[in-house]
């Protein structure tokens, strides 16, 4: 299974990279073939000025060349950062019709999962958002590594996303 995993970020020393890591860890265990799009490492001002600047155009490749979407996201973009919600809204609707998005999201309450599953947006089937709560990581030797209980959360989620990438193509409810 191709898989593109979108995040903002994989510095080791926040947790949104120790989730990004993970997620690329449990993939790759499984034989899929990891992409990761990082929203910060693109230039925002071609991204958002719409310019195919050549980075740009490597990210939408690896979003529509992908047969399934991870997108992790912060708890205070629940909906995905401006840079995130351009690149997928620049795609063509083919890119990302019936393939299945699983939104991670982290936060400090469960209130913070709201609006998780809209990132997808219309083409694409969101699963159910994999909720994480910042309480879940933990720091060791400098560096937030997912409790078992996370760890654990999140394989299921990504089980769930393989299911369904292989499922007949349906819109899930968001």
């Amino acid at each position: 299974m191709r898989t593109t995993l979108i995040t903002s970020t994989q510095h080791p020393r926040l947790r949104l990279g120790e989730i990004a890591r993970a997620a690329r860890r449990h993939l790759s265990a499984t034989g899929a073939a990891v992409t990761t799009v990082e929203t910060d490492a693109l230039p925002h001002s071609a991204l958002l000025a719409g310019t195919r600047h050549p980075a740009v155009r490597r990210a939408e490749a690896a979003v529509a060349g992908a047969e399934a979407l991870v997108i992790v996201t912060p708890r205070y973009e629940p909906s995905g950062s401006d840079p995130l919600r351009t690149l997928l809204a620049d795609l063509p609707a083919r890119a990302l019709r019936g393939k299945p998005v699983l939104p991670v999201g982290l936060g400090a309450h469960r209130a913070h999962a709201a609006g998780l599953t809209r990132i997808a947006g219309p083409p694409g089937r969101a699963l159910p958002g994999c909720f994480l709560h910042d309480t879940w990581l933990e720091k060791r030797l400098g560096r937030w590594q997912l409790t078992a209980d996370a760890d654990d959360r999140l394989a299921e989620a990504l089980a769930a996303l393989r299911a369904g990438s292989s499922a007949e193509p349906q819109r899930l409810a968001s």
